[in-house]
């Protein structure tokens, strides 16, 4: 899925930040860089993936666990 949402093209030039809507950051570490999308209103390549990821804890058998996880700033 992310092969298909094109992740060598992802840019953030031009990117529409303003106005009340969520922002989505999605963050992947790729071929040794690491490779950042964030927007208002994502890119049509990129709806598939962001609705994946909404949905992964409905689609995926997940076992918690008690380690610390910290969320990258």
């Amino acid at each position: 899925m992310l092969i298909q949402s094109n992740i060598d093209e992802w840019r953030n030039e031009n990117q529409i930040l303003c106005c009340d809507a969520p922002i989505k950051t999605i963050i992947v570490y790729h071929n040794g860089e690491r490779k950042y999308y964030k927007a208002m209103f994502e890119a049509t390549g990129m709806k598939e993936l962001i609705s994946y990821l909404y949905a992964i804890n409905q689609k995926v058998d997940l076992t918690g666990v008690e380690e610390k996880f910290s969320f990258e700033r």
